[in-house]
């Protein structure tokens, strides 16, 4: 959840509306600790399918679509960065 809050910039992640994992035997929290699980990329493209999405949202103009667009590709490539950093440090 917190990636795909990354992902599309969500800021709005609070007690009241966030998710962790936590061990439910002993209730300790638990850190990601490695990406493996994440198939990066699954994320090649991303910026044109949201873009066909947004296309149909008639409220948002194509300069903010494109922005929306941007900003998600350039947080996809910091995340693939960050993983490939962190695996080579593991």
């Amino acid at each position: 959840m917190l990636t795909a809050d990354y992902l599309i910039a969500n800021y709005d992640r609070h007690y009241n509306n966030f998710g962790a994992i936590r061990n439910a035997d002993t209730l300790e929290w638990m850190l990601i600790k490695e990406f493996s699980w994440l198939n990066l990329a699954d994320l090649s493209g991303i910026d044109e399918e949201v873009s066909e999405i947004l296309i149909k949202a008639h409220h948002i103009d194509e300069k903010r679509r494109d922005a929306i667009c941007f900003g998600l590709c350039l947080r996809a490539e910091r995340l693939t960065v960050l993983t490939t950093e962190r695996e080579k440090t593991s």
